[in-house]
């Protein structure tokens, strides 16, 4: 702080002088005129009764000290434009005539005690309010047909007079007040420039402040409640129970997230960017709305750890107010997506020019592979389907489903860390998991037991052809135990003779004879890992594509014979949303 700046301390000696009584000197059940700076306020609400209610937060030099929360205040009136006008933190609220009340189990509670006293002096500059103290606290209620109050915009270049709105009209606002209003801004400029300099984020944190906003990176921990803006880019519905998932992005990163695969979804976003989301109870069952693309904004979600130790929310649903909804969808004028949009159109700009980068290396191995003789076919796979080869060309023209043999090579690989060809598996939801190099304890989904599920294999390859044209496929269930045969994926710890190991590899079986069950994926099984890549090094340069550069090139990789066959995802899907797995393939 700038040692030519006047502390709190020096601020409400000011506020003393001029009349002012300090918020921590409030006496319950007197009525009081209060003024103070807005440090957090909620959406105008429907009271149970008739009346519409505002619930706000204020503070003042004297309510500003670690621990202390500042005073809540609760007003009511017949009319929602009839209450305050309160429009940014930092605005300034005068009230008269509320009553100072306790307050009882089943409100809002603030966890500090404030130490409170009656200081003579007041004068008519404050409103008048009740002030409750509910588990020791205190709070400021309006009284029906009689409390005032009058809002100032917070800025102290602004013009000093109140907001010509609701009841402003019948609060009389003199010289002495108005004095009292500049100090108050005065100080509060002043407060956020000290705390700017202190590292701190927004207005007061020295205060036990409402729930942050925050972004992904700033999600430190489990057990934080906090607000959340952000973009879907995936989402589904448990229709057992009312349970609804989101994945969400704000484009930011954190190292305690998930580790999610490139191209799960049509954004690009991928690694640690994205965030899951559990939504439950009305949140999940009035959130049908809510798609791919769409902006939300969470209120009150939780941090928590899933079953790998990795960081997700989970929005609850609240029983005593069942129509009560904390998942909103937003339009993209809203003035909280500002910062979101921002980085969202930067990561885009990035993807671009890697895409563009990644085009005209395409091209150039295109055009060199041209130039050079066609390659000597070296088949390395096994097939037990004989057709006649056909061009990926042909496949993608198709919009029926059926099988082909193809011949093509490896371009790539998904995912590229080998450990991630196989996934955690249960068995109770048919559930299949993002790898991760911990084991889960619990089904993330329906919170099974997971000692006794299995791990499947599930990856792909995009293939091209003699001609150039490229074609994605996945390998997983019992194609994968086909295609990479006597390579379970995961060490069975009951099993010792490797052809009952291969035999209980197969889904089939440890669906029915759970007490032959996995106990070490790839991540800490290294002799399955190194068989695995020898294997794949068979039928490809796999260095090569694990640690391709910008003018990496797959023409030097052997053709290899592909037994593939075409589906689509959901029976609803049309031929466009056509898919591709490889079956009765097994490499050499």
């Amino acid at each position: 702080m700038d040692p030519e700046e006047p502390t709190s301390q020096d601020f409400e000696k000011i506020l003393l002088d001029l009349g002012h009584i300090p918020l921590k000197n409030l006496v319950k059940s007197k009525i009081v005129d209060l003024v103070g700076v807005v440090i957090a306020f909620k959406p105008t609400i429907k009271s149970r009764g008739t009346d519409y209610s505002k619930n706000l937060v204020i503070v003042d030099p004297s309510l500003c000290l670690p621990g202390e929360n500042g005073l809540s205040l609760n007003l009511f009136r017949p009319q929602e434009n009839l209450l305050p006008d309160v429009r940014n933190i930092g605005d300034i609220i005068l009230c008269r005539k509320l009553t100072v009340r306790v307050r009882f189990v089943g409100m809002y509670t603030h966890r500090n005690h404030i130490n409170l006293h009656w200081h003579s002096s007041l004068p008519n500059l404050l409103h008048l309010r009740q002030i409750q103290e509910y588990n020791d606290k205190m709070q400021a209620v309006s009284i029906k047909a009689i409390s005032t109050w009058a809002t100032f915009d917070g800025n102290p270049d602004t013009p000093l007079e109140p907001r010509r709105s609701t009841w402003s009209e019948k609060t009389v606002i003199g010289e002495p007040q108005r004095k009292i209003v500049r100090v108050l801004r005065e100080w509060w400029r002043v407060r956020n420039k000290e705390l700017e300099q202190q590292g701190a984020i927004g207005g007061l944190p020295l205060l036990r402040r409402p729930r942050p906003q925050l972004t992904t990176v700033e999600i430190l921990k489990e057990d934080m409640f906090l607000d959340y803006v952000g973009e879907v880019v995936g989402c589904w519905s448990d229709y057992g129970r009312p349970l609804m998932t989101l994945l969400l992005t704000d484009y930011t990163e954190n190292p305690r997230l998930q580790d999610i695969e490139p191209g799960r979804n049509p954004m690009g976003v991928s690694g640690r960017r994205i965030v899951r989301c559990s939504l439950w109870d009305q949140n999940a069952t009035r959130s049908q709305h809510i798609n791919l693309a769409s902006l939300v904004f969470l209120r009150n979600a939780k941090s928590e750890l899933d079953g790998a130790g990795c960081l997700r929310l989970v929005v609850h649903g609240d029983k005593v107010h069942p129509d009560k909804v904390d998942v909103m969808r937003l339009r993209e004028d809203d003035p909280r997506l500002s910062d979101l949009l921002r980085r969202r159109n930067e990561f885009q700009d990035a993807m671009r020019e890697k895409e563009k980068v990644e085009r005209e290396v395409r091209e150039e191995q295109e055009r060199q592979a041209r130039l050079e003789p066609t390659q000597q076919l070296v088949y390395q796979t096994v097939i037990k389907y004989q057709d006649s080869p056909t061009r990926i060309a042909n496949v993608l023209n198709s919009n029926e489903i059926s099988t082909y043999r193809i011949r093509a090579r490896v371009v790539d690989i998904g995912p590229l860390k080998l450990e991630g060809f196989t996934r955690p598996y249960c068995k109770e939801c048919d559930s299949i998991f993002d790898p991760t190099p911990n084991r889960y304890t619990a089904c993330p989904q329906c919170s099974a037991s997971m000692t006794e599920d299995a791990y499947v294999y599930q990856f792909g390859f995009i293939l091209k052809d003699e001609e150039g044209t490229e074609l994605p496929v996945i390998v997983c269930w019992d194609d994968a135990l086909d295609f990479l045969p006597g390579l379970p994926p995961a060490k069975y710890e009951d099993c010792f003779d490797l052809h009952l190991l291969n035999v209980v590899s197969h889904r089939s079986y440890f669906l029915i004879h759970p007490c032959f069950h996995p106990s070490f994926s790839l991540y800490e099984n290294n002799c399955t890992l190194q068989g695995l890549r020898s294997r794949l090094s068979k039928i490809c340069h796999l260095d090569t594509i694990l640690h391709k550069s910008p003018g990496y090139s797959a023409r030097g990789h052997p053709i290899v014979d592909w037994a593939i066959k075409s589906y689509l995802p959901d029976e609803n899907d049309n031929a466009h949303d056509m898919r591709f797995r490889v079956f009765k393939t097994s490499i050499v």
